[in-house]
């Protein structure tokens, strides 16, 4: 019995693919012996960063919190200046807008933000736009000057981030699923809250 040349070729590349998934997936395995075990964290507590094929990956955060300092990110800026010998008293408003947001990967994000909420300040939010139009009153000594600051209370944080990587593959006979850790890492980010006004003081 003859058999046709595209009827091998295409049998040969379904054989071909098998054998690399099993070669692959015993790859996995041996490099991942020592590694964490997918299976002692809750399901929930893993983020799904993306999928190809029959490949699925999932990460997992552990933060550490190293050092956090209270700041101001100041979005808009007045000066009133007093020439006179007596008090006046001047109004700020705000006339300019600007969004402080915390740059991490998406699926990063809400685990973060999580984190920072508990962590550091329960008023935290990944991103925070000001608002313009919000004025405020001051007065000005004689002879003195007074700057009017608008914008978010904000920490700058210093924290360490152990990623774990899980791996699943699907296959003929079922799927395999495998772990690796990618170690721990130190960023620093500037986190803002949702507390937004005016900070006047000598200018």
């Amino acid at each position: 019995m003859e058999l046709k040349t595209s009827s091998i070729v295409h049998f040969s590349a379904r054989i071909l693919r098998k054998v690399t998934k099993a070669f692959v997936a015993g790859l996995l395995l041996v490099a991942t012996e020592a590694a964490a075990n997918c299976w002692n964290y809750p399901l929930d507590n893993w983020v799904l960063v993306r999928w190809s094929g029959d490949w699925t990956f999932y990460e997992r955060y552990e933060f550490f919190l190293v050092s956090s300092t209270p700041t101001f990110n100041v979005s808009d800026s007045r000066i009133a200046v007093n020439d006179l010998g007596t008090p006046i008293s001047v109004t700020f408003t705000a006339q300019r807008s600007e969004t402080f947001s915390v740059s991490v990967t998406a699926g990063m994000s809400a685990k973060l933000g999580e984190f920072l909420t508990a962590n550091v300040s329960s008023t935290i939010v990944m991103s925070q736009t000001t608002q313009v139009g919000v004025s405020t009153t001051a007065t000005v000594p004689p002879y003195s000057r007074v700057r009017g600051d608008y914008g978010v209370t904000a920490f700058d944080v210093t924290y360490d981030v152990r990623t774990l990587k899980k791996t699943r593959l699907r296959q003929d006979f079922g799927s395999s699923t495998f772990c690796s850790d990618a170690g721990i890492q130190r960023q620093t980010i500037n986190a803002p809250t949702y507390v937004e006004g005016w900070r006047v003081g000598p200018g």
